[in-house]
């Protein structure tokens, strides 16, 4: 899997910037998931007017009936997302991931179901690297059953 080791650091993202980023992320296009394939994922970024901040939007859509595990306690067999982000060298993170609000399920575990979207903002410093990858690391179950765990990623040109 993965991983994102940058630091983060406390700079504020204007209200003006969320906002726009929430408009894009509404617009970020999913292929409809199927039975055979009941998870959908979607990747892209958001750039303020300076080009000195950028946000990262990851969405996916599950299938009706099914669901990811936005939490699980270590005493059950399930597993819990995770989401995947290669960032260029010279991206500082402006905090964790901004993840939707996920639903009770049972036995401690949460779950998310529907179209979610996770955000991330970056202050950039250094613009050279135009290649990113962000996606979504995943197991999806329905009430009878669980699929294999399952990660998918978008790799895009920036």
């Amino acid at each position: 899997m993965l991983s994102c080791n940058i630091g983060v650091s406390q700079t504020v993202i204007s209200e003006g910037f969320k906002l726009e980023v929430e408009n894009a992320a509404k617009k970020l296009s999913l292929e409809n998931p199927e039975f055979s394939d009941p998870v959908m994922v979607n990747a892209s970024t958001v750039w303020n007017k300076s080009r000195d901040k950028v946000a990262v939007v990851v969405k996916a859509s599950i299938l009706s009936g099914w669901h990811i595990y936005a939490y699980v306690p270590q005493t059950q067999p399930y597993i819990q997302y995770d989401m995947v982000l290669e960032a260029p060298e010279g991206w500082e993170a402006l905090g964790e991931w901004e993840a939707p609000k996920p639903y009770p399920y049972e036995q401690g575990i949460m779950i998310y179901k529907g179209i979610i979207t996770f955000t991330k903002y970056f202050e950039v410093k250094n613009h050279s690297n135009k290649n990113l990858t962000a996606g979504l690391f995943y197991q999806t179950c329905n009430i009878n059953q669980c699929l294999r765990p399952n990660q998918k990623v978008i790799n895009l040109n920036i």
